[in-house]
């Protein structure tokens, strides 16, 4: 008890640091009582996770936590979907099975992302669902990438459904619903305005930052401190408490892994481009970077590294070049990656990828690790090439490692081996509609002859976020969180673009807390529009 004590406090120190470090970089997105509002559900957030002690108190309290957040900020759509998205990233691993009756082993597996779900989305989706139907409102249209979001699921629901009981196939269907479609719905169709994106999005962006605040406390102790809940908890997440590279910690913070955590610093990197991309040269958000990229760095994960940098490239082609020669380089890059796949030029890669990031007395690679798996897995998709491979971790035993497990650590590898080319096609279908559609909206604006605005910054930072997070996910495979963060990168998206431009065009762009004085911060200036600056000062 006391060990838990000690990692709270340390928590609780750090957290207390990140609110009023952080504070000045969220004055024009969120108002001081917004911003007040989400560290205090980080704060109860923390402390339940650490005194909760058993799996059932720590997903009702979480459900407690949710709705009184939400009440707090209004109980609308929005202030839901704000809630959902900061909490998601602010709860550790902790879940509960719901044990079965009769032949029936559990019910249900309630991750922390579940339980937000019900409580939180699933009284907005019958609201929104059931309302009256108008004309031309894209709340009730039902688009290609609404098919193409539900899609994959489908298939993988239909593949396995011969092999499965009843009840099984019951609770896969259930845990999609929460996992996947109900929070596309809900963030798709409720997000409906600039306003609605500032809240969830900046909300995220707190929960986002936090993280990282702790996983730089973590390499200054170099201690995880999430990890010792499995003990507490009785709950395993991980097969070692620590991992290292040489003598360096690899911090986690919230999340089960080092990769994850990368993963999310990722994507925090792209979303904070899109919030405040325009006020880069100001200090405070300046800090903000300096922070994910220093944890981002800490958890010592390669691939993210490099997924980062193919962001920044992406980014700045975006909005440095005209839509044609953007589309045509980028486009182009990917022909290329994938000729040089197949012609076999990529050994000259792996070697200095080797000599690059590989420890000197390393035994063996994990980039080797990874490229025998992919010639493995290639091999057994041309045996079965449509609908995937039955059993294929029998034909791979020769990848088991030290931990005894088979760990396919390439996400469009094992969607392939599960599912064929088929599903491979499918799970990438909505990501590729979401860059075709961002990549025409630049093209929209180029073609208008518009100035450079707060949409172009959202377009190409949101497409370089998503390119990111695709080339990340082709070094480890998809779980925790990464599903929903995928999600929320095309969600998003699909969200800003169902709106009219004239609700569009604050999309980041806020309302910030007035100043003494009764005017706005200085940095936020330029970020809003005339009627949002004659609205915060009561003209």
């Amino acid at each position: 008890m006391i060990y838990i004590l000690k990692l709270l406090a340390f928590v609780l120190t750090v957290g207390c640091i990140g609110f009023a470090a952080f504070r000045i970089a969220f004055t024009g997105l969120l108002s001081a009582r917004e911003y007040r509002h989400a560290w205090l559900i980080l704060l109860a957030t923390t402390v339940l996770a650490y005194l909760g002690k058993v799996g059932g108190v720590f997903v009702v309290g979480l459900a407690v936590v949710a709705v009184a957040g939400a009440a707090g900020l209004g109980g609308t759509v929005r202030s839901r979907l704000a809630v959902f998205l900061l909490m998601l990233v602010a709860a550790p691993p902790v879940h509960l099975a719901l044990g079965g009756v009769g032949g029936v082993n559990y019910l249900i597996d309630l991750t922390h992302t579940r339980v937000l779900s019900l409580a939180l989305l699933l009284g907005p989706m019958i609201g929104l669902a059931s309302m009256p139907r108008k004309k031309d409102d894209p709340i009730r249209r039902f688009g290609w990438l609404d098919v193409a979001v539900l899609a994959f699921p489908v298939l993988k629901i239909v593949l396995i459904a011969p092999s499965i009981s009843i009840a099984a196939l019951a609770r896969t269907i259930v845990e999609t619903g929460l996992d996947i479609w109900l929070p596309y719905y809900v963030i798709t169709r409720g997000l409906r305005a600039g306003e609605d994106l500032r809240l969830a999005l900046g909300y995220l962006m707190v929960g986002l930052v936090a993280v990282a605040a702790v996983a730089i406390g973590e390499t200054v102790i170099q201690h995880n401190v999430y990890s010792g809940l499995q003990a507490w908890y009785g709950i395993n997440w991980q097969l070692t408490y620590a991992l290292m590279r040489g003598a360096f910690l690899r911090v986690q913070s919230t999340t089960p892994q080092p990769i994850i955590l990368a993963f999310e610093l990722t994507f925090a990197l792209g979303l904070w481009t899109l919030l405040r991309g325009h006020d880069w040269r100001q200090r405070s958000v300046q800090l903000v970077y300096v922070v994910l990229i220093v944890a981002l760095v800490s958890t010592w994960s390669r691939g993210p590294w490099l997924s980062a940098g193919l962001m920044v490239l992406c980014f700045a082609a975006a909005v440095a070049l005209p839509t044609g020669a953007f589309r045509l380089s980028f486009f182009g890059f990917l022909a290329a990656a994938l000729l040089i796949n197949l012609t076999g030029l990529d050994e000259s890669l792996f070697a200095g990828l080797r000599a690059l990031f590989e420890d000197a007395d390393a035994k063996s690679s994990s980039i080797d690790y990874r490229r025998e798996l992919l010639e493995t897995a290639l091999a057994l998709i041309r045996q079965s090439p449509w609908i995937g491979v039955p059993n294929y971790g029998l034909h791979m035993e020769n990848l088991r490692q030290g931990e005894g497990i088979i760990d396919v650590v390439n996400t469009y590898v094992r969607v392939a081996l599960d599912a064929g080319l088929i599903g491979l096609g499918l799970y990438v279908l909505p990501y590729l509609l979401t860059i075709i559609a961002l990549v025409r909206e630049l093209g929209h604006r180029a073609q208008a002859g518009a100035p450079r605005a707060a949409g172009d910054l959202f377009a190409a930072a949101a497409l370089a976020t998503l390119v990111a997070l695709l080339a990340t996910i082709f070094t480890t495979s998809v779980w925790f969180v990464m599903p929903q963060l995928l999600l929320i990168a095309v969600a998003v998206p699909a969200a800003w673009l169902r709106m009219p431009a004239a609700d569009r065009q604050p999309a980041i762009p806020v309302e910030a807390a007035p100043s003494r004085r009764g005017g706005l911060p200085a940095h936020a200036r330029g970020l809003v529009t005339r009627e949002a600056t004659e609205r915060l000062q009561g003209r």
